[in-house]
């Protein structure tokens, strides 16, 4: 099978869907060119990637697509020499003829026993004049200067696109039991409902409106239907509902709502494989790199989902991955800190001013047991090299987040992992003077345990545990704005 990158670019993003109940499908199309190969191609789950389902070679520019078998219902482009030229509705019925308009493939273009079309290109034709008219009285708002008119414009542009809503209605409805009304279905937006009051205007209800949202959120495109794997749209709704998801609900009843997902479609492989990929995907993107319980969600996936269903997946190397992060996971006890080797702030003093202690490997003292031995309400853990430039800015972020909090319960281990610059290290502590009551500069060097219990071949890695010593965040750069604001209003609340 053919693989066809573009950008997706159309005005328009659309779901799609695959049921079939003819047994073959029989598409002729005509347009003004000689001897060109076209490409019949579908969007998969991902809008970049369009995958060529059959090639014809048009003769004096008529061809005709046609193979014993049904095509999976969605949204293809009819492609030529790799640029896409018209989209095309596939639904039930897969016997129909295009005539091409190259020069106006929207407006000119007509199909023949195609009613998923006809309406679809009705839309679409519909849809490219509002935008038209939206672009103008964009223009016409940030021209104007007059409030008044401002308004007026505003009014009319929100009167737009309250129309083309109730036209959605409207073509959804009256075409019910054709593809395109699922099709176009997936561009309505949900509308929230009013939660109950009593007698006197009072709610209540406070949980009803994120009750009806969370057991609605797919009502307009339904992820678990196959029909509509070949969308540009699948991969965005179900990424936008684990946006939602992950940040309104605790590590523990997302796994749960991930078995629950992935359970409702386990009986099709080409679903589980898409919806198992698109969450492993959701997680790797760069903007969800310091979600709080990320590295909960990516074990349990790989654990319960891909060890024993996913034959088509590097499944050993996703579990040797996961090893390496099942022991630091959101709401876990932290792992123990075997031999950490506290240096105190006398020996950095005299550090300085003496070369051989600057170089003892073995001053300080051991806390064997960092969680029971210091009583704090929050306590970091900073694992950093001194020659790492993203690691020292860290510790003097860290530094001021201390200096901010010192007196609201927060305490702070920073970890040297860099055995062999002692003397840089000393000097760069002594330099900005990183001394004080709950601060302690440590290393750990008669044993490796730690190394790979945190996870740190990667540095600055930290780590935010409560005074149970569980921890509550882990990440390379957290925002540490925000963990200021959450222990300054635990300690206003106490």
């Amino acid at each position: 099978m053919y693989k066809l990158r573009f950008c997706f670019f159309s005005v328009l993003l659309f779901g799609v869907t695959f049921l079939c109940f003819s047994q073959n499908y029989e598409i002729s199309i005509s347009m003004k060119t000689t001897n060109d190969s076209v490409w019949l191609t579908h969007i998969f789950a991902k809008e970049e990637i369009l995958r060529a389902d059959t090639v014809i070679v048009l003769n004096n520019g008529k061809g005709v697509f046609s193979v014993n078998r049904v095509l999976p219902k969605g949204l293809y482009w009819i492609v030529n020499d790799k640029r896409k030229l018209l989209q095309v509705l596939i639904g039930d019925n897969q016997k129909f003829g295009i005539e091409v308009d190259t020069t106006d493939f929207i407006n000119g273009t007509r199909f023949i026993s195609s009613p998923d079309n006809d309406v679809f290109y009705d839309f679409m034709r519909d849809d490219m004049q509002r935008q038209r008219t939206q672009f103008q009285l964009r223009e016409q708002f940030q021209n104007s200067t007059d409030d008044a008119e401002k308004n007026r414009i505003a009014e009319q542009f929100q009167a737009s696109s309250r129309d083309k809503i109730t036209y959605l209605k409207n073509i959804v409805s009256e075409n019910e039991g054709l593809y395109v009304s699922k099709f176009l279905k997936a561009l309505l937006p949900l509308e929230l409902p009013e939660p109950p009051r009593d007698a006197d205007g009072r709610i209540t209800d406070s949980t009803y409106v994120y009750r009806w949202y969370r057991a609605n959120f797919f009502a307009n495109f339904d992820v678990f239907d196959p029909d509509m794997l070949r969308t540009p749209l699948y991969e965005k709704q179900l990424m936008d509902y684990l946006t939602w998801f992950t940040r309104s609900h605790p590590p523990d009843t997302v796994c749960a709502e991930i078995d629950r997902m992935l359970s409702k479609v386990v009986g099709n492989k080409e679903l589980l494989r898409c919806m198992m990929a698109t969450m492993l995907n959701f997680l790797g993107k760069d903007e969800n790199k310091n979600l709080a319980a990320r590295d909960n969600y990516w074990v349990h996936l790989v654990d319960y989902w891909y060890v024993p269903h996913a034959d088509w997946a590097n499944v050993e190397e996703m579990k040797e991955n996961v090893d390496k992060i099942r022991h630091t996971l959101v709401g876990k006890p932290a792992p123990p800190l075997d031999e950490l080797l506290i240096l105190p702030p006398e020996h950095f003093r005299a550090a300085a001013l003496d070369t051989a202690i600057k170089n003892d490997m073995h001053a300080g003292s051991i806390m064997s047991d960092f969680r029971r031995s210091i009583n704090s309400k929050y306590l970091l853990l900073l694992f950093w090299d001194v020659n790492c430039g993203s690691c020292r800015e860290a510790i003097q972020s860290v530094w001021n987040l201390y200096e901010a909090c010192r007196n609201m319960g927060l305490q702070v281990i920073t970890v040297q992992t860099n055995w062999s610059i002692k003397p840089r290290w000393v000097d760069f502590i002594n330099q900005h003077e990183m001394f004080g009551n709950g601060w302690y500069n440590a290393w750990i060097i008669y044993d490796l345990k730690w190394t790979t219990l945190y996870n740190t071949a990667v540095v600055p890695q930290m780590y935010v545990l409560n005074d149970n010593k569980e921890i509550m965040f882990k990440g390379s750069n957290l925002d540490l704005d925000w963990l200021q604001s959450l222990i300054e209003a635990t300690a206003n609340n106490n």
